[in-house]
């Protein structure tokens, strides 16, 4: 077997000394050897593709981007999902606001503001896609709905 040299990332071992040999004494098992670079560099790679897949699979929440088109402010905005809310605040006239949202289950995007005041904004998020919802408003109405999955917004 040839002798490797030693290298500034894996010297060489210190190879402990060998007893005498004397009549019905075995001799020493040789030292192992030190892991290669090949097993490190593969471990590694290995290691990178499970953290991709296991990112890629986890849920990831959705975002909501509000856009308020009118003169008028939206006060006491709350975005509301399945089972959860999110409040902005008030939305002043043409200010662009975002917020992320996890909705416990497939669901519509719906908006409170004011005085018991509701927009319906109309889409559909499925929890976990991902996906992105860009709507501008007024305090009357929704004026545009874009929703994107994560796929085909870069």
């Amino acid at each position: 077997m040839p002798r490797r040299l030693p290298s500034p990332l894996f010297p060489a071992r210190a190879r402990p000394a060998r007893p005498a040999m004397t009549g019905a004494m075995r001799p020493a098992a040789p030292p192992r050897a030190p892991r290669s670079w090949r097993r490190n560099l593969l471990f590694l790679v290995c290691a990178a593709l499970v953290f991709l897949i296991v990112k890629g699979v986890l849920p990831k929440p959705a975002k909501v981007i509000l856009t308020n088109v009118s003169a008028e402010t939206m006060h006491a905005v709350t975005v509301q999902v399945s089972g959860r809310s999110y409040q902005i605040g008030d939305l002043m006239p043409g200010v662009v606001t975002s917020v992320e949202v996890e909705p416990e289950g497939d669901s519509h995007v719906e908006l409170r503001f004011g005085a018991n005041r509701r927009l319906r904004i109309d889409t559909y998020i499925a929890a976990g896609s991902g996906d992105t919802v860009i709507a501008t408003v007024t305090p009357e109405a929704v004026v545009t709905v874009d929703t994107r999955s994560p796929a085909t917004i870069y």
